[in-house]
């Protein structure tokens, strides 16, 4: 079927929509998916941000994997026993 997305979508694109003000909700739906990597596309972000998001993620416990261009690979490195980490500190 065209154009379906699974029910969890809707989810994930309201609790990863800022996260740069939110960034705890962000990191905290990123384990909850289940991803193992994330990209961060540094250069589609406006104003010079998309650094900042790739340091918010190493912040949290991500492990910059590879970088290409304006690219970055991230691991999702999740603590054992643990499904959720805060931000440490990370303000808006």
């Amino acid at each position: 079927m065209s154009g379906a997305a699974p029910p969890v979508y809707a989810k994930n694109t309201v609790e990863l929509a800022d996260p740069l003000r939110q960034p705890e909700r962000a990191w905290r739906a990123i384990l909850a998916s289940g991803a193992t990597h994330i990209v961060v596309h540094e250069g589609a972000w406006r104003h010079h941000k998309g650094p900042t998001v790739s340091r918010r993620l190493e912040a949290c416990g991500a492990r910059r994997v590879l970088s290409r261009d304006n690219d970055v690979l991230f691991e999702v490195v999740r603590p054992s026993g643990s499904p959720a980490l805060p931000v440490p500190g990370v303000s808006p």
